[in-house]
């Protein structure tokens, strides 16, 4: 087994299930609360939970909801999308506090220039809509029959990405491997 941490969420990597569970940021919370407190902002702090949304990093929502949000998108996309072969099944989901989704070997390639500006090339500056995912190799794996699939596909910029270039990637990314 295999633990990989993100910013919003932790995956446990098994041979062939990876679990994903949302990092609820309690503790970065607790920061943000002691900090205004100790400014004496106390406006501020009430207003920050109104006021920004769960994408914003250094919100109260992205602390405690984003791992959560995120885990969700990705399955219903996976569910509306499920004929598209380049997506890693998401198997369940259980209201985001929990993913299942098929595991597979890590897609690495030669050269990390090469696979970026392979992604330009096919995609043009919609390679940048999400970098996190498109700049990262680890953002996407390689199944038992040796196909190319993405893993980290929850955010909705993402979703307008594969929409358009799914199966050109899909197609393009096995020719990079090492």
């Amino acid at each position: 087994m295999k633990i990989k941490k993100g910013t919003t969420r932790t995956v446990f990597v098994f041979d062939r299930l990876a679990v994903k569970f949302p990092v609820i940021g309690a503790k970065s919370i607790l920061k943000l609360i002691k900090y205004e407190i100790k400014d004496g902002n106390y406006r501020f702090l009430l207003e920050s939970f109104w006021k920004f949304n769960w994408r914003q990093y250094g919100s109260p929502q992205r602390f405690l909801f984003a791992g959560i949000i995120t885990n969700w998108k990705e399955f219903i996309y996976f569910l509306k999308n499920s004929g598209d072969p380049f997506l890693t099944k998401t198997f369940i989901s259980l209201f985001g506090l929990v993913n299942v989704q098929e595991a597979g070997k890590p897609f690495e390639v030669v050269d990390q220039l090469e696979f970026e500006n392979t992604l330009i090339k096919l995609m043009g500056l919609d390679a940048w809509m999400d970098p996190h995912v498109f700049s990262d190799q680890s953002s996407f794996i390689v199944t038992a029959d040796d196909k190319v699939k993405i893993v980290d596909y929850g955010d909705p910029k993402t979703h307008e990405v594969l929409a358009k270039y799914s199966s050109i990637i899909a197609e393009a990314l096995p020719k990079l491997l090492k």
